[in-house]
């Protein structure tokens, strides 16, 4: 079960999501003794792009453990320390680095519980950072595959303040957590950690701009290119709702039908893969459980069916944008007039 009663957040100063994710796994690790972090250049280095920034220094190498460059080898011994009962927090790199351990994510963590039969839990958090970024590098977004995974609950915050509180239900939580900090917002925004707000729970979507006409769908850094179009398709006197999804999986689809419901029309955005992506699970199931109440047929934006590229032109043209987000949501208001 996740831990539902949060202490208060830090010092009230502005946050970027990775200082609200830092501040949320200091928090745990002072509350409880068995968290620690396993990863690369997570000691005195601070972590890629200072990720684990003066964790070393409060926590030291027994709890902050540096280990060598084999994600196989740092995914053993987490998941070893786990099922002795600590609780580690496992710090890949990139997101491209994902698919080096996704055997034992998938074959022995996500249903441990159920092979089990109940008797035993491996509370393990695998904490990366992917997507596109300022320095081009890293820009694979594979949450799809381990999100088709029943047991592993995959979560990826839009803005710090979801950022701290999602880390700490992560750590919170019995089961597997993959939790993914997308590169671009990574220290572009910050947001201030209200004492006054209802924490972010895993598998809870939040509606983050009301509207009337299109019920648009994101999470991660295609929550800003949403919040970006809504402008733009209030000009042309279309009414965006925008849903930021905040946990990939298990996804929130009571918050996404209740939009729905209201206006009819549904965008699904995502950074990854269009084909096989999230936009498809939630079209699919929006249009097999409210196929009556749609007023048009859904559209899902994401990235072309191809590799993502080097050459920088090549990879922007592939990039969702907001003037593309207002022609499909223009081209489903037409289509729901006929």
């Amino acid at each position: 079960m996740i831990d539902t009663t949060l202490s208060d957040p830090p010092a009230r100063r502005r946050h970027t999501i990775r200082e609200a994710t830092i501040a949320g796994l200091r928090e745990e690790m002072e509350a409880d003794e068995s968290v620690i972090l396993i990863g690369q250049d997570i000691g005195v280095f601070n972590g890629p792009l200072a990720c684990t920034e003066g964790l070393y220094d409060q926590f030291g190498p027994k709890r902050v453990i540096q280990t060598a460059v084999s994600e196989s080898a740092m995914i053993s011994l987490a998941l070893g320390a786990a099922a002795k009962g600590l609780r580690p927090i496992v710090d890949i790199m990139f997101s491209d680095m994902l698919p080096l351990i996704a055997s034992p994510l998938i074959q022995t963590a996500a249903p441990f519980r159920y092979l089990m039969s109940g008797r035993g839990s491996l509370p393990v958090v695998i904490r990366t950072r992917g997507g596109d970024g300022p320095y081009r590098a890293h820009p694979q977004n594979f949450e799809a595959l381990f999100a088709h995974s029943p047991g592993m609950t995959v979560v990826q915050p839009s803005r710090a303040t979801d950022a701290y509180d999602l880390i700490r239900a992560s750590v919170a939580s019995n089961d597997p957590v993959i939790y993914l900090e997308n590169i671009y917002l990574y220290n572009a925004f910050k947001d201030d950690l209200q004492d006054e707000r209802q924490p972010a729970r895993i598998g809870s979507a939040t509606v983050v701009s009301q509207g009337r006409d299109v019920t648009a769908v994101g999470y991660g850094r295609s929550v800003r290119t949403l919040m970006n179009a809504v402008a733009e398709c209030e000009a042309k006197g279309i009414s965006l709702e925008v849903v930021d999804l905040r946990t990939v999986h298990p996804w929130d689809s009571a918050t996404i039908e209740a939009s729905v419901a209201k206006t009819g029309r549904l965008i699904v955005a995502h950074e990854a893969w269009a084909r096989g992506g999230m936009g498809d699970q939630i079209v699919s199931h929006i249009s097999r459980t409210m196929f009556g109440q749609l007023r048009a047929s859904p559209a899902v934006l994401g990235a072309p069916d191809i590799p993502i590229p080097w050459a920088p032109r090549v990879r922007d043209a592939m990039s969702i944008s907001s003037a593309a987000v207002v022609d499909v949501a223009v081209e489903i208001m037409r289509r729901s007039e006929r």
